[in-house]
């Protein structure tokens, strides 16, 4: 492939309409342009198709029934995706139990799933404790790490704090959480979280969060008039203003650490709605809050602009929390419902209006224009020192009418964020699709949109693969690193697990999940000074002498005195690759020259031998030591066959000696060598390769597929 600056010059003729033949680049000063063969424009395609996401597996229930609606809820943390259908019936308790009978209708369940490499399968499958009809398990969950919360706002236990009494049914829909525990593979429940001021329709487990060893929890029904944090929870004079709970975690027992309100609690404004929490910020959407305000720490005191909504941010020092910024649109409008949805990732925060109606397209339009009404938008806040400001207006690229871009789901990792539109209606599928045909109604989407030097664009427009009207594809999104989970609840297929047929529809809203993954691929060339061949000092001796580090050439064989050639190749993986890059794959490409001696080395010789070494065989340089120190690890033999004047040797078993860090000058060095160490007669037989000292279009490559959890 063609060094990626390289590639500027072919992208952009490919927006222009150029034909493959019209397109040269030149790969240096000296020499002149090539014109691109058919084997160059295929690496071209696979650069371009890297660009994007794609769908990596579709998740469904192992249990799937009709009117589950699993998908409703999502969250990912690394390898582990976690899906809730809250209206799933069985009567089970625990973990694993049997799922087969549907006597506790709308009970709810969570299934989790895991990632091995690229192939996911489920894990577990998690039921409360105390398994009720209607409880609506599922209904949100989180994970981080090893620990899941599920809420459950249908529970009606009049139990409080942590591991109450939960066979008192008398505070109907006051609501419960549920913390599960990894430990291996092997899931357990921890704790059964009841708020400290538990009252019947609070709807507490409405929204769930968890960072580490703190879990939030929302009851946007709470009616007490406190307001800040830790007020008087005694008095319900606020009807539906909304609380949310913050519990904590020291050497495994849960207990309740705060009670959070807005800092103008106010009846109906449904704080608590949505919750988000990354170390020790937290965040509180209420979507029914009234004032008129824009911006960051505006004007609360007046109710001009009836659910309008407002998002509050919480810090926590040295276990104290206390409100840091009150957050409103930046186009303040009444019934936009600002706050619906929230998520945190560090210092950036973003909020969703779910009802939002201008008519702008993509970052940062036009928002004065309200002729798409229930369009939807979402808020970029970020936070420099403890001062927070809006950093993009983000919309959907086909921003339509009752799309409800934001309406349940936005979700952030980083640099990534992802915003669902459930009742987007086009029929595309996939990535990338066509965004205009309105064919499919409320099939819906989801659109991811990234960051570069504080700059916000969309990177990817996503679909289902099986898109159907209806589905709900957008409900629930979720992001970590390089994957993206978006549930569809109101899917119809019968397939169960992962990957199953998606054509019979006929588990009508059974809901399923689709897991999109966006893998990077880095390519490196081999450093001319570093790398070389060396030449045996005597038959069999195994110890380096002749040494060149300036040639164009590699050599593989033996001389006619019987004296065996091995060559390093040397490669800044340390300075690309992330310390997090979970690696998937890993390709060494080398570049025949010519054959001294006739014949086929590689075969003669029983085939490549790969010594690698993560970091130096000795110093960066080459010396004639490199020739016999040991290695990290060796692989092969390899008699691979050369194809369009390349040798390419899978070493994907030594993934774990790729260098990703600064060790070793932060290289990785192989020595590459022919499995026998002659051939026993006085002629040289020896293969030669192009080094790092060649063109750039021949050097040696080592290609590294990976991504990010």
């Amino acid at each position: 492939m063609k060094h990626k600056l390289l590639t500027i010059f072919v992208l952009l003729a490919l927006l222009l309409g150029l034909a493959p033949a019209q397109a040269a680049i030149a790969e240096s000063e000296s020499t002149p342009p090539a014109v691109l063969n058919a084997e160059d424009w295929s690496q071209i395609e696979e650069l371009l198709a890297e660009a994007l996401p794609s769908q990596q597996a579709y998740l469904k229930a192992s249990s799937t029934d009709w009117y589950d609606y699993f998908g409703a809820s999502v969250a990912i943390s690394g390898d582990t995706v976690v899906v809730g259908a809250y209206l799933e019936d069985s009567n089970v308790t625990g973990v694993n139990g049997n799922q087969g009978n549907n006597l506790a209708e709308d009970s709810g369940a969570v299934y989790v799933f895991v990632r091995s490499g690229r192939t996911w399968s489920q894990q577990a499958y998690l039921k409360a404790s105390n398994t009720g009809a209607n409880d609506l398990f599922g209904y949100s969950v989180a994970v981080s790490g090893d620990t899941i919360v599920v809420g459950a706002w249908g529970e009606a236990s009049n139990a409080t704090g942590v591991d109450g009494n939960q066979n008192d049914n008398s505070a109907d829909r006051s609501g419960a959480a549920y913390i599960f525990t990894r430990s291996g593979t092997a899931w357990s429940q921890q704790a059964y979280l009841k708020a400290s001021n538990t009252e019947a329709d609070d709807w507490f487990g409405k929204s769930v969060a968890i960072s580490g060893d703190t879990v939030v929890v929302g009851a946007w029904n709470e009616d007490s008039s406190a307001t800040d944090v830790n007020g008087d929870q005694g008095n319900n004079l606020a009807s539906m203003a909304g609380a949310a709970y913050v519990f904590t975690r020291s050497s495994g027992i849960w207990s309740q650490q705060a009670y959070l309100k807005a800092s103008n609690t106010w009846q109906s404004d449904s704080f608590g709605f949505s919750v988000a929490i990354s170390g020790d910020t937290i965040v509180v959407g209420a979507w029914q809050e009234d004032s008129n305000a824009t911006g960051v720490n505006g004007d609360q005191a007046n109710y001009s602009a009836p659910d309008s909504g407002a998002a509050y941010v919480f810090i926590r020092s040295g276990g104290i929390w206390s409100q840091q910024a009150y957050l409103k649109a930046s186009n303040t409008g009444a019934f936009d419902y600002f706050g619906h949805s929230v998520a945190i990732s560090g210092d950036t925060v973003v909020i969703g209006a779910r009802e939002e109606a201008s008519n702008a397209t993509g970052v940062n339009g036009d928002q004065s224009d309200n002729s798409a009404d229930k369009s939807g938008a979402a808020y970029v806040f970020t936070r420099s020192g403890g001062t927070w400001s809006q950093q993009a207006y983000l919309k959907a690229s086909n921003t339509g009418a009752g799309d409800y871009f934001s309406l349940f789901s936005v979700a952030i990792s980083g640099d990534t964020v992802v915003v669902g539109a459930p009742y987007e209606d086009s029929s595309a599928t996939g990535v990338g699709g066509n965004q205009t045909d309105n064919s499919a109604s409320a099939s819906g989407a989801a659109y991811v949109f990234t960051r570069s030097g504080g700059i916000w664009s969309q990177r990817a427009y996503l679909k289902a693969s099986n898109t159907g009207e209806g589905d709900g594809f957008g409900v629930s999104v979720t992001v970590s690193g390089d994957t993206v989970v978006v549930g569809a609840p109101y899917e119809s297929s019968n397939a169960t697990s992962v990957n199953g047929n998606q054509n019979d529809n006929s588990a009508f809203g059974s809901g399923a999940a689709y897991a999109f993954f966006q893998s990077h691929t880095a390519t490196f060339r081999s450093t001319d000074a570093q790398d070389g061949w060396v030449l045996e000092t005597g038959e069999n001796t195994n110890r380096g002498g002749t040494k060149d580090s300036a040639a164009t050439t590699l050599r593989l064989g033996d001389d006619a005195s019987k004296k065996q050639y091995r060559s390093i190749l040397s490669f800044a993986t340390g300075a690309t690759l992330p310390d997090n890059a979970v690696i998937t794959k890993v390709t060494l490409k080398v570049r025949k020259q010519r054959i001294i001696g006739g014949g086929n080395p590689v075969t003669t010789f029983q085939g490549f031998m790969v010594d690698i070494k993560k970091g130096l065989f000795g110093t960066s340089a080459l010396q004639a030591a490199d020739f016999q120190t040991k290695a990290s690890k060796t692989y092969g033999p390899f008699t691979t066959a050369l194809a369009g004047g390349w040798y390419t040797i899978n070493i994907t078993t030594g993934k774990a000696y790729i260098n990703k860090l600064a060790t070793g000058d932060g290289l990785t060095q192989i020595r590459l060598r022919l499995k026998l160490d002659d051939n026993t007669n006085t002629i040289s037989n020896f293969l030669s390769l192009y080094s790092g000292n060649a063109s750039l279009a021949s050097k040696p490559q080592l290609i590294v597929e990976y991504y990010i959890p």
